[in-house]
């Protein structure tokens, strides 16, 4: 089986039924030029109803990713600071014809990591 990094919480978060919320994780990771990381929800989260709108992560990229979450259950869902919420899977962007390179941008890092890159 593959080495995926894993998410954990970084802090106590509930989200409503119906709303959204930014959840922070404590787990640095590193999607190297060329690769493009997806987040996969655990499932114990996926069954409540959480839905992740920002799944990717574009490299070059480093830092702590920021999730945002959607609950679309119909309970109220808990996340309990230092439990795993999630895993990383790299893969190799391949170039296909008619492709652009303008999809990125939208991996800026809002953390104070000084190690995170910025686009320019």
């Amino acid at each position: 089986m593959a080495n995926r990094p894993e998410l954990k919480i970084k802090s106590r978060k509930n989200i409503e039924p119906g709303s959204f919320g930014i959840i922070e994780t404590t787990t640095v990771v590193e999607v190297p030029a060329g690769c493009v990381g997806i987040v996969a929800i655990r499932r114990r989260y996926g069954d409540q109803g959480i839905f992740l709108t920002n799944p990717f992560l574009w490299g070059p990229w480093k830092g702590t990713p920021e999730l945002a979450a959607s609950n679309k259950g119909a309970n109220l869902v808990e996340f309990i600071d230092g439990e795993a919420i999630a895993h990383v899977a790299l893969f190799k962007e391949l170039e296909v014809e008619g492709s652009t390179d303008g999809l990125h941008d939208h991996n800026y890092p809002r953390d104070t990591d000084e190690s995170a890159e910025t686009p320019e």
